[in-house]
């Protein structure tokens, strides 16, 4: 039988190109595709975010068991949804893998992705150590601690009033600048026993935020996985993903694979949180009870305070206070900041059901957000639609069927004003040969959940419907062709956009292999959306639609004090990169990409050139990476972003605007198996300029460097 199963794994032999330039043997390093993710999430919504949770770095070495690994733990591998599937099929059909030789037979495993494999899997396992156990946890669990120092070295505006004392914050509320220090300083402890049970400690403080009573953020995180009926408890700090997470899923919700136009989440129910967002994790307790393995409930509950912009109560008798937003930013900085820091209390609870019938998989969520502030949104037209209240119940069902190749799958959700919220799609996949997916989705404009994070080319899933299809092919050995296309249109108006609108993105990418290596990538992205024209003499006129409008709006009305019908942007991307890998220790990246806009009459271009060397001594255990960047744009709306190389669990990912240059050097030192230090320097070069920054983030001269340091102890 065997034999009959190496034959069909030769036939499909072709080597993962996608999982190729995922896998690293180093477990704290990144892939290509995973750059590709996090760079298109900044591109989308133009905020930071910490993607360690996402990535899953294991900083503590820990290998995996492939026999009874977790989703979560092969996700971690950096596998596609094929792969996983083919893993548990194989183990359910010949019994448990024997050596690392054994993944040659496998559908979609080749000698060059087991290689790269082979560092972070074992096969067999003392069960007697693998038990939970207090000689074994003291003993076999592993211990991370993480430190880092960060600060831009040029003196910004907000830090020339000098900081302010704990008291002062909350009474004067004249004071201009940043009430601490520029140094941004980020603490960690973490505890690993084979992924089975961990636990760890976060301490984080932003630039500018003051440390008279500590540091601004604390984390807390327990979390363990067995077989048992208590098959996964998290306390603390956790994230939760259920279906496609039109429903629920709290913090970081990619948009797709870029590289392949593949969509498909697999559920992972609870994970840990043990990175420094402030905003996105629960805080209290999530249990997953299995009594027995088709059958899976989740319950959850979560207290915490969340930052908020609070509104005075209607009435000076009504005990009730309103909020209009809640702060994502996690920066407690100025007095303003500070004030919305904590200032309403949110709760969270509910339940999921999930259940395997064959190839079939269903689910079904329940849950209610509560807040002691009631919510009410602006009273702008494009917010007309948006929940007004402090308390929402969310209900939802899933389910997917995975037979052979084809993944088909589906969710609806509503929210209790009786609004829905659905999408279906389908996803082929045969190995690495060829992909093919599909997507619909259908979001009302009066929809409203605070942790819906399905796929969606807005920043919410609200107001949109449209349809989304991708593919992907190995056209030869060496050549691989990808491409997807989304339509979208937003039955209401959105922000900056005072109608109705449209638009649509597409994308095709070759990507041509020199050898294993060695290769060329040339990506093509048109994006087509509606925008308000700007106007440069703007006033306020008579139009009733708009008489409530705000001054910062006020540059989107014309003259007669009228919006306009939102006007189409084109933005056309030509991109190329050249990866090179000349010597075992030697990498170099070259990319050079164009942008070119047209709204309207109305054009602009830009580019980005830069060159990436890696390089890393044999005899010495040091490596340096570092980057040269030239740019120039017509202006903001034509800025290219590129993701940096940077120390582990932190994320550089500017925006390449205006005229100027960059450069970025980094050294990784590792003194024994135990203890390795990074340090990283950037600086960007705007040679027109007088001053870098706008607002409180300003300093004088035409330069902005900062400075990274880490250090990591691993016992």
């Amino acid at each position: 039988m065997l034999s009959i199963v190496r034959s069909q794994a030769q036939k499909t032999g072709l080597g993962d190109s996608i999982a190729r330039q995922n896998v690293n043997s180093n477990s704290n390093e990144i892939g290509e595709t995973d750059e590709e993710v996090i760079e298109q999430y900044v591109r989308q919504t133009d905020e930071s975010y910490d993607f360690s949770d996402y990535l899953n770095l294991n900083f503590s070495g820990s290998t995996v068991n492939i026999n009874n690994a977790t989703e979560s733990e092969l996700r971690r591998l950096h596998l596609n949804d094929q792969q996983i599937h083919n893993i548990e099929r194989y183990i359910e059909k010949y019994g448990e893998l024997t050596s690392i030789y054994e993944l040659n037979l496998i559908e979609g495993f080749d000698s060059t992705l087991v290689k790269q494999l082979e560092p972070k899997l074992v096969f067999k396992l003392d069960r007697e150590l693998y038990k939970i156990t207090f000689h074994n946890l003291t003993r076999r669990g592993r211990h991370t601690l993480l430190s880092r120092y960060q600060r831009v070295l040029e003196q910004q505006k907000g830090y020339t009033y000098g900081t302010i004392s704990q008291s002062d914050q909350q009474s004067d509320n004249q004071f201009k600048g940043y009430a601490g220090s520029p140094n941004k300083l980020l603490f960690k402890y973490n505890y690993n026993f084979y992924n089975r049970l961990k636990f760890g400690v976060t301490m984080e403080k932003d630039p500018g935020e003051p440390m008279t009573g500590g540091f601004d953020f604390y984390s807390f995180h327990f979390y363990t996985q067995s077989n048992n009926f208590v098959k996964k408890l998290a306390l603390g700090d956790y994230y939760l993903l259920f279906g496609q997470g039109l429903t629920m899923q709290n913090g970081f919700g990619f948009s797709g694979n870029p590289s392949t136009g593949m969509i498909f989440r697999k559920t992972n129910a609870i994970r840990p949180a043990s990175g420094a967002n402030e905003t996105g994790p629960f805080r209290g307790g999530a249990v997953t009870l299995s009594p027995d393995h088709r059958l899976e409930l989740t319950l959850f509950y979560s207290k915490r305070s969340q930052d908020a912009n609070v509104l005075n109560s209607d009435t000076a008798t009504s005990s009730d206070y309103y909020f209009s937003t809640i702060m994502e930013t996690g920066l407690h900085r100025t007095f303003s900041e500070i004030k919305k820091k904590n200032a309403i209390e949110q709760q969270v609870y509910g339940s999921n059901l999930q259940t395997r019938i064959g190839i079939l998989k269903l689910g079904a969520t329940v849950f209610t957000t509560s807040m002691d502030a009631i919510r009410s949104p602006s009273s702008l037209p494009y917010d007309m639609f948006r929940f007004t209240g402090n308390k929402l119940t969310n209900f939802g069902t899933d389910c997917s069927i995975h037979h052979r190749s084809v993944i088909a799958y589906g969710e609806v959700s509503g929210s209790s004003n009786g609004a829905k919220a659905y999408l279906g799609g389908i996803n082929f996949q045969r190995s690495s040969e060829f992909g093919i997916t599909v997507l619909y989705r259908h979001y009302a404009r009066d929809y409203h959940n605070y942790f819906s994070n399905a796929y969606s080319f807005g920043t919410e899933c609200r107001n949109e419907s449209g349809i989304y299809a991708g593919f992907f092919t190995q056209l030869n050995k060496s050549l691989q062709l990808s491409a997807f296309a989304d339509h979208f249109r937003f039955p209401w108006l959105r922000y900056r956009v005072d109608a109705p609108s449209y638009g649509k993105e597409y994308m095709v990418q070759l990507l041509y292999r020199l050898s294993n290596e060695n290769l060329v990538t040339f990506r093509y992205t048109y994006n087509n959306k509606s925008q308000n024209e700007v106007f440069a003499n703007s006033i306020v006129g008579e139009n009733p639609l708009v008489t409530n409008y705000q001054q910062s709006y006020q540059s989107y009305l014309n003259p007669t004090g009228y919006t306009d019908y939102p006007v189409n942007g084109h933005k056309h991307q030509y991109r190329i990169n050249l990866l090179f890998k000349p010597s075992r220790n030697l990498t170099l990246k070259t990319r050079a990409e164009f942008v070119a806009t047209d709204k309207r009459s109305v054009k602009g271009i830009g580019f980005l050139l830069y060159n990436d060397i890696i390089y890393s001594l044999e005899s010495v255990p040091i490596s340096f990476s570092m980057r040269y960047a030239l740019f120039e744009t017509d202006s903001y709306y034509e800025r290219i972003y590129a993701y940096e190389s940077d120390i582990p669990g932190s994320y550089s990912v500017p925006a390449y605007s205006d005229k100027g240059s960059r450069f970025y050097g980094m050294v990784k030192y590792e003194f024994s198996r135990a203890l390795t230090l990074w340090v990283r320097y950037a600086q960007s070069y705007y040679p027109d300029k007088m001053t870098v920054g706008t607002g409180l983030e300003e300093n004088d001269g035409n330069t902005r460097s900062d400075v990274r340091i880490q250090m990591l102890l691993k016992i």
